[in-house]
């Protein structure tokens, strides 16, 4: 793996990582202020965006995962995730959290900034953070195998 090339494929994530963050934050800083304004919602509609929610924050969250590790699988060289792979399976991951986020910011705009729906949107937030870009997966281990992408079956 040429260095310079991992560095700037590194680079690239990092930024998009920063900027898929940093809309969320403003995202939030703009339902501050509008969500006052907002009419009140009835009892039952707030019940029903919290469910949803909640469904979308179980499924999402796992989900995101999932679909992460399958495209590091598939575009796997021995135990190393290609650059490509690699930044499409991060990707596809953020804007899963990054989804989930929106949706638990947006029905908090339409309940008048009221709710408990910000504690999804700050786990989803943790998640993506927590999961910054360090590009490990792309470079061999000392050992010689990558306990994430050893495959039994094959004895790699």
């Amino acid at each position: 793996m040429d260095e310079d090339r991992l560095k700037k494929q590194l680079l690239t994530l990092r930024i998009i990582w920063a900027a898929l963050l940093f809309g969320q934050v403003m995202y939030f800083g703009i339902a501050l202020f509008v969500g006052r304004t907002m009419p009140e919602p009835d009892a039952s509609t707030a019940r029903i965006l919290w469910y949803v929610t909640l469904a979308a924050m179980f499924l999402l969250i796992p989900l995101a995962y999932v679909v992460r590790l399958m495209v590091f699988l598939r575009g796997r060289k021995g135990t190393v995730v290609t650059p490509e792979a690699y930044a499409t399976g991060n990707i596809l991951f953020w804007a899963m959290c990054e989804g989930l986020a929106m949706l638990a910011i947006t029905c908090w705009l339409l309940n008048r900034n009221q709710g408990p729906y910000l504690y999804v949107a700050m786990l989803a937030f943790a998640f993506q953070v927590v999961n910054y870009p360090t590009g490990k997966l792309m470079r061999p281990e000392d050992e010689g195998i990558n306990p994430m992408l050893h495959d039994r079956r094959r004895g790699l």
